[in-house]
């Protein structure tokens, strides 16, 4: 976990818009041991300075193959936001 936050990580008020369009843990499945607010705050990273996957400093709980699935229920949240509005 980091401590010291990045400028491009979610405020609060962002987060708590947001964590209403992720989905929800799967029924019957292992508890989910990602915190999604860190997987988002690591794709906002790489969107404001252009970095690699690979070259995500270390506290981010992300590695490449975690990133894809990551990504598309990112994906998915942002078509259920675009649908609301």
């Amino acid at each position: 976990m980091r401590t010291k936050p990045y400028p491009s990580d979610l405020t609060d008020a962002e987060w708590e818009i947001l964590k209403g369009y992720l989905p929800g843990p799967k029924l019957g499945g292992r508890p989910r041991s990602t915190n999604l607010r860190e997987v988002l705050n690591a794709i906002f990273y790489v969107l404001k300075t252009g970095c690699q996957w690979d070259m995500l400093p270390h506290g981010f709980p992300l590695n490449s193959s975690e990133a894809m699935i990551y990504l598309a229920m990112i994906r998915l949240m942002l078509r259920r936001l675009a649908c609301s509005i």
